[in-house]
């Protein structure tokens, strides 16, 4: 079976060629040329995230420097969806989809930043001394000044970029509470 295709695809084509590189693949190891192993073991995806698609049904992406934009998957892909515009790195397996290394199944996320600042990324709590920020199994981060939209949302996670007395300077809900 001889698999080559054009340096230009009319739009229509696309389908099929796909089909085509699938049917390229299956041959190839059917032959043993290659091993479909089906589940990569974990990854990692570093990148900004950006909704692609239509409402109500949009991919969550995350697009790496080198350009590539892969699919997010999962448990976790609202809150990652929610973070639309910011730079994480997302930790998954690479699932089968349309396409080899295309789909992650993610299982962790961290924000690395957003609008160029870093961000702390924990579950907003209060007790008698205030507002904290709940880091799993990292020291909880008191903070100073809260907004008052942010004081209602306790129990939320959420991203806080501090300002320089320790108060929140900016912040986004990735859950709310509950």
């Amino acid at each position: 079976m001889a698999c080559r295709f054009g340096a230009r695809l009319p739009a229509a084509a696309l389908a099929v060629t796909a089909i085509a590189a699938l049917a390229c693949a299956h041959e190839a190891r059917r032959r043993g040329d290659i091993e479909w192993v089906g589940e990569i073991g974990p990854e990692q995806l570093e990148g900004i995230v950006r909704l692609t698609g239509s409402h109500p049904f949009p991919f969550v992406v995350v697009q790496g420097d080198d350009g590539q934009a892969r699919i997010v998957t999962g448990a976790l892909r609202q809150d990652i969806q929610r973070l639309s515009g910011a730079r994480v790195r997302v930790t998954g397996r690479f699932v089968q989809g349309a396409l080899p290394d295309t789909t992650l199944e993610a299982t962790s996320y961290e924000v690395i930043s957003v609008e160029g600042d870093r961000p702390l990324l924990g579950r907003i709590e209060s007790d008698s001394a205030g507002f904290y920020l709940a880091r799993g199994g990292e020291v909880a981060s008191r903070l100073g000044f809260v907004p008052e939209s942010l004081a209602r949302q306790v129990g939320a996670i959420v991203w806080v970029v501090l300002d320089d007395r320790g108060g929140v300077g900016s912040y986004g809900i990735v859950r709310e509470p509950g």
